[in-house]
């Protein structure tokens, strides 16, 4: 089984404001570990491992880049959705904030859509949470892939 890798990321800009703000974002990611187990015929699950770098803009026009951690599993078979995830990460100094998300895999296409919550934990967005979905593709070499996606961070 091949996993789509969680391209993930992506993040968001930290600059504190008193109302919603909206980002966009463009993710390149790294796999840097893959574990995968076969359990049938034509099944199996597995997990990745991924390290990337984010370019956002706020709705504001604020650039920033952001550093990114992530693990990925699929799903049990039947599930709605075919992987699960979490990522962690930073724009400089201590700004950190976390994702949960799942994803709808295209295993023959190398992409997959996926949404999920976003958790402020550190700097100016700590205790603040947002929302966030994204389009990624795996690049040919099977170890790397990008994301373009958009979030919101709620007051």
């Amino acid at each position: 089984m091949k996993l789509v890798i969680t391209s993930a990321v992506l993040l968001c800009a930290f600059a504190g404001t008193a109302a919603a703000e909206t980002f966009t974002f463009k993710s390149t990611s790294t796999n840097t570990k893959s574990i995968n187990i076969a359990t049938g015929a034509s099944s199996g699950i597995g997990a990745t491992f991924n390290e990337g770098e984010s370019q956002v803009m706020s709705d504001s026009g604020k650039k920033s880049t952001t550093q990114n951690e992530c693990a990925a599993w699929s799903t049990p078979p039947g599930s709605q959705f075919t992987t699960t995830g979490v990522c962690k990460f930073s724009e400089g100094g201590s700004n950190a904030a976390t994702i949960t998300f799942t994803c709808l895999a295209d295993a023959k296409a190398g992409s997959a859509d996926c949404w999920g919550g976003l958790r402020g934990v550190s700097g100016t967005r700590v205790g603040k949470n947002g929302t966030i979905s994204w389009h990624q593709t795996q690049n040919p070499d099977g170890v790397s892939g990008v994301a373009a996606g958009t979030g919101m961070w709620n007051d």
